[in-house]
């Protein structure tokens, strides 16, 4: 019995060891792979970009999505392509089968390109190259140090200068001062230079001595709240490094060449969170910034409070579960939440205040989240939760949204009061 029960057992090892080196169409030895996904998925090309020529723009398709989850899911694959781009550019993408592939706009204008994930349809992005305009140009020497400076009817650029001391380099450098429009790729929304963006080149010098950079302060902002900021570009963050203000300009001492601006003190670091669930379509929801922040109470009448622009023009759309960082000062903001059902187009007004922090502003840490959902908004900073005015779809159920406005209602107008502000109800149609 024993020997009989031995033969059994190895009669049927050998059938399991055979079964399981056979193949699907039982060849011997052959193995089988998982094939990649062959579902669209749906692509997300990510934000429009305004970026000095000459810089590297990194583009980022990581908010894509596919039948199987995440885009970095095993299989997935990213095409990106230019669809179109100045006539005389050379411009090439670097591991444009990735999700987040770079490429240098080499002149001024409009490049568009386009990502498709898997099999899916093609969703495109704007990067505009900005002009990088050279303002001075010479050769700085270990002996005797340099002096860049520029001159002109442009008051946001007029007496920017580099005043570098004797031995504040180790060999000769011809170096350059510029200014331009363009942001660095990468650069936090609302963390971005009130007046140009200036750079000095070449890119990466630094200095063993003193170097003064000096820049204009833009004449649309408050003198007594300004520093001046250099651009990391392995953090891709804006630093802070202070300045001392003289009349119209302000000045610092720097440790190296890069980009260069002024921006107003103060600032909280802030996450915006879509946490809808509502509509599975998952269309995305566009943010779009209306006001703020107030003046400060404090604020001299016909004295000038600077401009800001913390999202881009038109705004942005958060997909369910995406998030964008935003820069934003300390005051009172107005913001609208368009949901895509049941009226594509209608858009709630989100209010909140940003308070000012006693610590930790301009560090590009994160200060707070703001999260809204199908019913709420919410903050993780009490201040900010305490002020927020927000009713999620409710405005957008009779596509009729609420405008504040002081006006005198004539008879027969509904008035109502959000938030303590004089309102009316009217019909505009989508906004």
């Amino acid at each position: 019995m024993k020997l009989k029960n031995k033969l059994q057992l190895a009669l049927c090892s050998f059938v399991v060891i055979l079964l399981g080196g056979c193949g699907s169409d039982g060849g011997g030895g052959a193995t089988t792979t998982t094939p990649p996904p062959t579902s669209p998925g749906v692509a997300s090309a990510g934000f429009d970009q305004t970026a000095p020529t000459g810089s590297t723009v990194q583009l980022d398709g990581n908010q894509s999505s596919s039948s199987g989850g995440p885009t970095k899911a095993v299989g997935d694959n990213f095409t990106w392509t230019f669809t179109s781009k100045p006539a005389a550019s050379k411009a090439t993408l670097t591991d444009a089968n990735t999700a987040a592939p770079t490429f240098v706009p080499d002149i001024p204008g409009d490049y568009i390109l386009s990502l498709v994930v898997n099999n899916s349809a093609p969703d495109t992005v704007k990067i505009i190259g900005a002009k990088v305009t050279v303002l001075s140009s010479s050769s700085i020497i270990p002996t005797a140090g340099g002096l860049l400076s520029a001159s002109g009817t442009d008051p946001d650029i007029n007496g920017a200068s580099l005043s570098v001391a004797p031995r504040a380099v180790s060999q000769e450098v011809f170096a350059s001062l510029a200014a331009t429009d363009g942001i660095p790729s990468g650069s936090p929304v609302g963390q971005i230079p009130v007046g140009k963006v200036f750079r000095l080149e070449p890119s990466g010098t630094a200095f063993t001595g003193t170097a003064t950079l000096t820049l204009p302060v833009p004449t649309n902002a408050a003198k007594q709240k300004l520093y001046i900021g250099t651009w990391n570009e392995t953090t891709k963050k804006w630093e802070k490094l202070g300045g001392t203000i003289d009349g119209d300009y302000i000045s610092t001492n720097i440790s190296h060449f890069s980009f260069f601006g002024v921006f107003g003190a103060g600032r909280s670091t802030v996450r915006l969170v879509n946490a809808t669930s509502v509509d599975t379509t998952n269309i995305g929801n566009q943010v779009i910034y209306i006001s703020g922040p107030n003046p400060p109470v404090d604020t001299q009448n016909g004295a000038t409070f600077p401009a800001f622009q913390p999202l881009p023009q038109g705004g942005v759309e958060l997909k369910q579960g995406e998030s964008r960082t935003i820069e934003l000062l300390p005051g009172t903001y107005h913001f609208t939440v368009s949901y895509p059902r049941p009226q594509p187009g209608i858009a709630s007004s989100l209010f909140f205040t940003i308070p000012s922090l006693a610590q930790g502003a301009d560090d590009a840490t994160m200060d707070q989240t703001i999260t809204f959902t199908d019913t709420l908004a919410t903050s993780t900073d009490p201040i900010t939760n305490a002020s927020i005015l927000f009713s999620g779809r409710g405005l957008a159920v009779n596509s009729r949204p609420v405008i504040g406005c002081t006006a005198t209602a004539p008879p027969g107008v509904p008035v109502t009061g959000v938030g303590g502000l004089p309102s009316r109800i009217v019909d505009i149609g989508p906004i």
